[in-house]
């Protein structure tokens, strides 16, 4: 008997493509460096058998560095998930995707409001985090130029953002924040309706001061509390409760 590939699968394989196509053409050493890392783009980072129906993986989960329990300064809990780039240059300017079917509520840049989002570093050359030499900008297939990091946090310390509600699902009308990507994918809008596995911005480190860069997710549910997102992506539940 023939298995078709699951909707997990065929988003990870789409995810390698598009490494594959980034690849293609030679780039300076102030471009951002996508070579071929075959051990990355076989493995199935995914566990199929755990996704919700209609639910994709918007980031591989290789390098989980926080969870929904993670305790932060004054007590405070994470209350989201860190999905660390994975890839050459700690994955910048890779695609991350919608979790699920979904309307954009929002969309903010640094430009829009740099006091409140962080204000864009601009300068060429490389910075350092964790031990790691990342560039500053580089040339990303379909987006252009794209600046990955900005020079504070902002008011806001989510950076790069965009705010998405599902539409049907096991998340119907829950709200999806990405935080801290590089950029937002030029084709879409407020209010457009981007479908499950759909690209809507690359991995960056905007309002991310000291770590790596990572995609911060968030999930409310529709009376405003917040949900553990890993379920949602074929990892465990992180069952601890941070307290002072």
């Amino acid at each position: 008997m023939r298995h078709r590939p699951t909707r997990a699968a065929q988003a990870s394989a789409a995810f390698a493509l598009c490494l594959l196509i980034a690849c293609g053409a030679p780039q300076s050493d102030t471009e951002l460096v996508m070579q071929h890392d075959a051990r990355w783009l076989t493995r199935d980072v995914q566990p199929s058998a755990v996704l919700p129906p209609g639910i994709v993986a918007p980031y591989p989960v290789e390098r989980v560095i926080g969870t929904f329990g993670d305790c932060r300064p004054g007590g405070r809990q994470h209350r989201g998930l860190d999905l660390a780039g994975v890839g050459p240059n700690a994955g910048l300017g890779t695609p991350i995707r919608s979790m699920t079917r979904a309307r954009i509520v929002s969309m903010h840049r640094p430009e829009d409001n740099p006091a409140r989002w962080g204000r864009r570093d601009t300068r060429g050359g490389t910075v350092e985090r964790r031990g790691v030499t990342l560039p500053r900008q580089a040339h990303v297939p379909g987006y252009g130029r794209v600046a990955f990091f900005t020079r504070d946090h902002g008011s806001a310390h989510t950076g790069v953002m965009i705010v998405l509600e599902a539409i049907g699902g096991p998340l119907d009308q829950h709200r999806i924040r990405y935080m801290h990507l590089g950029e937002l994918h030029p084709g879409l809008s407020v209010g457009d309706v981007v479908e499950a596995g759909q690209e809507v911005g690359v991995m960056g480190a905007t309002a991310i001061m000291e770590s790596l860069p990572h995609v911060h997710i968030d999930i409310e549910d529709p009376d405003g509390e917040r949900v553990d997102v890993a379920p949602f992506v074929g990892l465990e539940r992180d069952p601890r409760v941070c307290r002072r």
